[in-house]
């Protein structure tokens, strides 16, 4: 119920006076507008192996492009720091779950628990841009719902793979790794 009061006012902010005159980039303004409120926080989630952090320059460069785009006044959190901050599992592999705004709000490490994948659907997600990790979630739920027959589903918009619920998505072809 939750998910469905979410998508419904993502189209009610949409169907706003505001909105109606910036019909050629409707994602840009609801981008300035969801910024303007801080009502959404944003996700990086970085694999722990073995007490090491995967990847952080790739984390890095998100959170950055994150800022740049909804908090532009803002320095960016340095995640290396934070991640040197935390005391890392040694043994295993673990999730650090990282949610912020304009500074990171909570901090978790869990247990990373891999889920067997079989079927995927594609799923055109239209207007919602999901070019950004929203720490709201619940919305890949909802999807899944609607596609029982599938694990996992992937968001698409215009023709392109955006995300898929739990983990990074990363191509093959001709020997060059796409994500």
């Amino acid at each position: 119920m939750k998910m469905k009061m979410e998508i419904n006012f993502i189209k009610v902010v949409v169907e706003l006076p505001f909105f109606q005159n910036l019909k050629k980039n409707t994602t840009n303004a609801f981008k300035k507008y969801i910024s303007h409120f801080n009502m959404f926080s944003f996700l990086e989630t970085i694999c722990i192996n073995n007490g090491q952090a995967q990847h952080v320059d790739y984390h890095q460069m998100r959170v950055n492009e994150t800022f740049d785009s909804f908090f532009p006044e803002w320095e960016p959190f340095d995640v290396s720091e934070l991640v040197s901050s935390q005391t890392l599992p040694a043994d295993g592999t673990h999730r650090l779950r990282i949610t912020y705004q304009e500074d990171p709000e909570k901090i978790e490490i869990l247990p990373y628990t891999k889920k067997e994948i079989k079927r995927f659907a594609l799923v055109d997600t239209g207007e919602i841009d999901y070019g950004f990790k929203w720490a709201e979630r619940g919305f890949f739920q909802t999807f899944l719902e609607a596609h029982p027959e599938a694990d996992e589903v992937i968001f698409v918009k215009d023709g392109k793979v955006q995300d898929c619920s739990m983990a990074n998505l990363a191509f093959l072809k001709d020997g060059i790794w796409y994500t």
